[in-house]
């Protein structure tokens, strides 16, 4: 499973956190919860994956531009 994309949106309690992964050429689109937390993961197919260190820190640094624009 590769990570395409990582994009934030605001919510009314925050921010949302969504991640993009490619697998055998299918998109699949995930919610990434606790994306403040130290060990950020999504839920794919009733699975459990955990964001590896390089997608943890492409979050943060989305998360990071978004309150800059805040």
């Amino acid at each position: 499973m590769r990570t395409v994309s990582i994009r934030i949106e605001p919510g009314k309690m925050g921010v949302k956190a969504y991640i993009n992964t490619e697998y055998r050429g299918q998109i699949y689109a995930s919610r990434i919860k606790e994306p403040f937390g130290e060990q950020p993961f999504y839920i794919l197919d009733g699975k459990r994956y955990e964001l590896t260190e390089q997608d943890k820190d492409k979050l943060w640094e989305r998360m990071g531009e978004w309150l800059k624009k805040k």
